[in-house]
């Protein structure tokens, strides 16, 4: 799933993106601003550009679904079927075969792109399954540190070689959690053992480690054809803003720092043209408000009429943002530019 991305060139109070359908292209020609019979080459190149990506319509929402209710079915069947360690090897190692190998083939035709990039998914995320079985095959039935590391590594580097072969951003998605997982497991084991992983220190290594996939994410933004940033903004701002909201934060003060950052999550938004900076820093900011409101006016029957002005606030801040976003956005990136 990717977001809307415009890159413009120079600062206007114009927007910089517009929907056009194929009715426009129609009249474009009809009025003679793009050549006779030439609407049609134009509409199927258009299509043909944006047809695998994966947004919020429907039938890529049928298809990641699907998805969804393959990966389940096929794990119930391997617990009902696969008795012993073999057999489970066996038949999670031709699950893996059939989703690269179908992915692969499905992705080399740009109408079945979305299809083809999710059976590849799933074959990544088969890896852990095949290594599982395999250490269980061999007798190695502890699972110790090093063997949750050689899992997190075999599905990092699985991920990576089906990258090579098919270029699909949603492939990254079990990347980066196993890079989390693999941070996770090797600060559990040689820095903070037994502490527990909600701990406050496990939830600063995950901040960190959050951190890092965010600048890791805005170094490759825009640099590919394919937004392959999307989902480590989107992995970067869930470990960041989840561990930041489950911690300790110290009192009042880490509370409104936690406001102040959750702004500038916001900020960020308008600045790289990122959604999913604004959904987590928006959930944020409105917490802090409504904790606020109830702190302030708890058992008064001030509180509604104080949660009511917030709502109140939050939406007519979107009737603005939704009229004026654009030229914020401008004079940011005009600011930023200087």
């Amino acid at each position: 799933m990717t977001e809307d991305r415009s890159d413009s060139s120079s600062v206007g109070t114009k927007r910089d993106s517009l929907v056009i359908t194929r009715q426009d292209l129609d009249w474009a020609e009809s009025e003679g601003l793009v050549a006779r019979g030439k609407a049609s080459v134009l509409w199927e190149g258009l299509q043909s550009r944006h047809e695998g990506e994966t947004k919020f319509n429907l039938l890529n929402i049928v298809w990641y679904g699907g998805s969804t209710m393959v990966i389940l079915a096929l794990m119930w069947i391997l617990s009902l079927v696969a008795k012993t360690p073999q057999m489970l090897t066996v038949m999670s190692l031709a699950y893996m075969a059939g989703f690269a190998g179908i992915g692969w083939f499905l992705s080399r035709d740009i109408r079945t792109r979305v299809p083809g990039g999710l059976l590849t998914t799933l074959a990544v995320v088969m890896t852990p399954v095949v290594g599982l079985s395999l250490m269980e095959a061999t007798n190695v039935s502890m699972m110790g540190t090093s063997q949750q590391f050689i899992l997190e590594l075999a599905t990092i580097f699985a991920g990576v070689l089906a990258l090579q072969f098919v270029r699909f951003p949603f492939i990254t998605a079990p990347i980066y959690a196993s890079l989390w997982f693999m941070a996770m497991t090797l600060t559990d084991s040689f820095l903070l053992g037994g502490l527990g992983w909600m701990s406050n220190q496990h939830l600063l290594v995950t901040i960190g480690f959050g951190s890092m996939v965010l600048i890791i994410s805005y170094l490759v933004d825009r640099r590919t054809r394919e937004d392959f940033s999307f989902w480590g903004y989107f992995f970067g701002m869930l470990m960041v803003w989840g561990a930041w909201s489950f911690m300790d934060r110290g009192g009042e003060l880490g509370n409104f720092i936690y406001f102040l950052g959750n702004v500038a999550f916001m900020v960020a938004s308008a600045m790289l043209r990122r959604k999913v900076f604004l959904v987590f820093g928006s959930i944020g900011a409105i917490w802090y408000l409504g904790y606020l409101a109830y702190d302030i006016f708890a058992d008064s029957v001030m509180f509604p009429v104080a949660l009511l002005a917030i709502g109140v606030g939050v939406i007519y801040s979107g009737i603005m943002y939704r009229k004026h976003g654009h030229k914020l956005e401008n004079a940011i990136h005009s600011l930023v530019k200087k």
